[in-house]
């Protein structure tokens, strides 16, 4: 395709079935620009220009496709009856209206490379078009500009408007700015979480819901929350069911725009901080009318204005074209007196100048800058929201921004949602009152007991070792098996290294699960398991992933999945090198499992009483086996050795006292190597995937050093050993199981830190 290299190259002669007449009042410009000198890259765009010139011309810019945005909401044309026909209410009449294609494989906008995968990749190539259409259109460079859209582009509009303050502060000589004034979004996507939690509040609210929907809404929301808590993306699978529930349930649709509501935009404004406060302070609604109808409300208030435009639903343009192009007008500073058609705010006077007042010069010295918080939250056991901050600074202060949300036009006697109600829903609902005596509140049996919050991490022992293992930089495959509520942990491991092509999804059973328990004081935990899907593994299942795997290939195994005593068998036959962590210990494991074929032992202190207690015992007395705790390492390392006489190595940690090991230095060594080591002092936050962190961290650096054939030396050993304690000690300093697993880096600068202080 051949690059256009002046203004005129792009003028658009003539469109089909446009009338002459019509086609006079119209110039505008399209085409592709490229990027780069390779024009491997280039952007659509289509430029209308305005058919009154005001005093300082305007560019609004709208993010969707230029045929959607175009023909059916601001642009100058609309079909009627299949013919070409002039919209009244184009954007056009006072701004130059500039419709983008992006990003690349959006629309007509074309690229020969990959496509783009990343908010910053994507900003990057609509700084790098603007800076090209002024170097075509060089008049428009002195336009003020407006950046406006809806829907997804309340994601991208935050990060242009960013990119182009930050590009205007640095700007070098000959460098043509962006004379940004103002950013539109329109029904915008712009925080998933105050969103995906407006559903359930919007539904009722506008009565198109039923007990079944709501309830299975409620309980599809809880796995939405977990997803969010996990990881921070704009769109998350398990709360997309939300909307699927209310469209099998229900056929409302049209003005109710439920999946960019307005209750989500407002509860996200409530918690945003800008210009020093944070929300709306004291406030006033102002009524709007056009032509002598409600239009919807306003509200003002340091350069925020939020819009709820009456009687629209998620593209309001198209539903109430003038009542949108008055609200585009008077942002832009156009005043109300010049339009067509008549249109008035409460607080409009004769002399009053539009609401958002005088235009500020975006470039002069910046007084103060605001942060924009996209607050992320948790749900506490009591159904409480409280916030996580996870702050992004934008500068908004000098910077003007429009908000405009569609809804429904209700009768002036209709009670409106009572906040006071919402937020008492959300209040904690009680305290126990611990009057029971001292024994009683010891034992805390057959009562209900309060926690003092509650989270929702990605875990489990194999998944959190196989994500210790990437983050090791270990080349990973993770096998097993997830329900289809799962699939947000594969996405984490994916993202740590891990290839989950050997993970099944079961289309019946859940996830497995585990309830945590964490003491505050002594950051102990307990743990109670769900097994899920973890106990529907087959031997067959099993065998299939073993055929890919032998010699020199390493097996990591605890006792979460089912058929593990076959799987070890079956690995064993196909050469592999196992090494098991017995957890959660059970009185069946040690009969369960061949435990005479494991290379490695990776256990607690509990678990090597468990094993001594079943090592010493008779089989009747097999039940007491987990009863021993007095057992020392000492006692525990003879008994274990004699039984498992072709190990290589036992590795028991002790907690706060750090582990004792023995190995096999030499094949046939009837002497075992001790070695001992502390622990590596730090912060203890959460001790929950601490050993899943050093068995990863262990075998890792074990498998980076090992040649076929060779035992490993003293040296080695000793080497992983420390590895492995230092991310466990970064590990135990973090909240959560998978999400406190420290990336290899991070470990590497603690061992320098801990060298140069030895």
């Amino acid at each position: 395709m051949a690059q256009a290299q002046t203004k005129d190259d792009y003028l658009v002669r003539n469109l089909p079935d446009l009338s002459a007449e019509d086609a006079e009042q119209l110039m505008q410009y399209a085409g592709h620009i490229a990027l780069e000198p390779e024009m491997e890259s280039q952007l659509f765009f289509w430029l209308v220009t305005n058919r009154t010139i005001p005093k300082k011309s305007k560019l609004a810019s709208p993010g969707c496709s230029s045929a959607d945005g175009y023909f059916l909401e601001a642009g100058p044309l609309r079909f009627v009856n299949g013919a070409l026909t002039l919209n009244k209410a184009g954007w056009h009449e006072f701004a130059n209206v500039l419709f983008l294609d992006q990003p690349v494989g959006t629309g007509f906008s074309i690229t020969s490379n990959q496509m783009l995968n990343t908010l910053g990749e994507v900003t990057e190539h609509f700084i790098a078009f603007m800076k090209a259409f002024y170097a075509v259109f060089p008049e428009r460079a002195q336009d003020d500009v407006y950046i406006a859209g809806e829907s997804y582009a309340g994601t991208y509009i935050p990060y242009f408007v960013k990119a182009i303050l930050e590009r205007n502060d640095v700007l070098q000589p000959g460098e043509q700015a962006i004379n940004l004034q103002g950013a539109m979004i329109g029904n915008g996507w712009t925080d998933p979480l105050h969103q995906y939690t407006s559903y359930i509040p919007y539904v009722q609210k506008y009565n198109i819901s039923t007990p079944v929907m709501l309830e299975k809404m409620e309980n599809q929301m809880n796995y939405c929350m977990d997803s969010m808590r996990l990881q921070d993306r704009i769109t998350q699978d398990p709360c997309e069911r939300l909307v699927e529930i209310v469209l099998e349930a229900s056929k409302t649709g049209g003005q109710q725009d439920l999946i960019c509501n307005h209750i989500g935009t407002e509860y996200m404004i409530s918690n945003l901080t800008w210009d020093g406060a944070r929300g709306f302070q004291d406030v006033r609604t102002v009524g709007w009318t056009v032509e002598d109808t409600p239009a919807g409300e306003w509200q003002i208030q340091r350069n925020l204005s939020y819009v709820l435009i009456y009687n629209s639903s998620h593209m309001v343009p198209y539903d109430v074209p003038l009542v949108t192009l008055d609200m585009i007008n008077r942002f832009i500073g156009i005043d109300p007196k010049l339009q067509s058609f008549a249109s008035r705010l409460e607080t409009d006077t004769v002399d009053e100048p539009p609401p958002k007042g005088e235009k500020q010069d975006i470039n002069q010295e910046k007084s103060s800058y605001s942060s924009v918080n996209r607050r992320q939250r948790k749900l506490r056991g009591d159904g409480q929201w409280y916030p996580l901050n996870r702050q992004g600074d934008i500068h908004v202060d000098e910077l003007d921004e429009l908000v405009l949300e569609s809804g429904i036009r209700e009768s002036m006697d209709d009670d409106e949602e009572d906040d006071d109600e919402i937020s008492d829903r959300r209040d904690e609902r009680d305290s126990l009152n611990d009057s029971e005596d001292e024994d009683f509140q010891r034992k805390r049996y057959h009562r209900t007991i309060s926690s003092s919050s509650y989270t929702v991490s990605a875990g489990g022992k194999g998944a959190n070792q196989s994500v210790a293992l990437g983050r090791a930089g270990a080349n990973v495959y993770h096998a097993g098996k997830i329900g289809k509520d799962g699939e947000w942990v594969r996405k984490i491991m994916q993202d740590s290294g891990v290839d989950t092509s050997y993970i099944k999804v079961s289309e019946k059973e859940a996830t497995g699960r585990a309830i945590i328990q964490l003491s505050q004081e002594s950051h102990d935990n307990s743990i109670v398991l769900f097994p899920g899907t973890n106990h529907t593994v087959t031997l067959e299942e099993a065998r299939h992933v073993l055929s890919h795997f032998g010699e020199g290939d390493w097996l990591v195994m605890q006792n979460e999945i089912s058929s593990g005593g076959d799987i070890m068998r079956a690995a064993k036959e196909c050469g592999l090198t196992i090494c098991f962590n017995p957890s959660p210990f059970t009185n069946e494991l040690p009969m369960e499992y061949p435990l005479h074929l494991v290379d490695y032992l990776l256990i607690n202190e509990i678990e090597a009483q468990g094993l001594y207690s079943y090592l010493t015992a008779s089989r009747s007395d097999a039940d007491s086996v987990s009863s021993s705790s007095h057992i020392t390492t000492s006692e525990s390392f003879p008994v274990l050795e004699k039984a498992y006489g072709q190990i290589s190595g036992i590795i028991i940690t002790l907690g706060g006292d750090g582990l004792v090991a023995r190995f096999r230095i030499n094949e046939g060594d009837v002497q075992m190597k001790e070695f001992r080591m502390g622990i590596v002092k730090g912060q203890v936050v959460n001790t929950t995937g601490a050993g899943d962190t050093f068995a990863g961290y262990f075998v890792a650096n074990l498998v980076r050093s090992q040649q076929l054939n060779q035992r490993f030396s003293p040296e080695q050993l000793r080497a992983a050993l420390e590895e492995a304690s230092h991310a466990a000690s970064l590990a135990v300093g973090q909240e959560g199981a998978m999400d406190s697993i420290p990336v290899k880096e991070d470990v590497d600068e603690a061992i320098r830190v801990k060298e140069k202080l030895d």
